[in-house]
């Protein structure tokens, strides 16, 4: 034989589960991860190196003395191309990659 629930024992359980939802809320809050990592506003450095998957060099955004300098290299880690300021006006140096 079965028996039938009562609406108020129904009620009550709908109830506990609402309350209980609401104070695992309130007692302790989760964060997304969106909000537990936080990107800096600004990165500074004298030097950005751009690796390959093989770890190699492959170019860098650097400041030569007091001048901000491109430069990217070939796989055999040769100047393939660079880009200077010269006079206030930007200076491209591309190199012979035919050896």
């Amino acid at each position: 034989m079965r028996k039938a629930f009562s609406p108020v024992v129904i009620l009550c359980a709908v109830s506990a589960g609402f309350v209980g939802g609401v104070a695992s809320q309130w007692w302790r809050p989760m964060q997304t991860v969106s909000a537990q990592i936080q990107a800096p506003r600004q990165m500074q450095a004298q030097r950005f190196v751009l690796v390959d998957p093989n770890g190699r060099t492959r170019g860098e955004f650097k400041m030569e003395g007091t001048q901000p300098e491109i430069v990217l290299y070939d796989r055999d880690g040769s100047v393939a191309w660079k880009v200077t300021a010269q006079s206030g006006r930007p200076h491209v140096t591309p190199m012979d990659i035919r050896k």
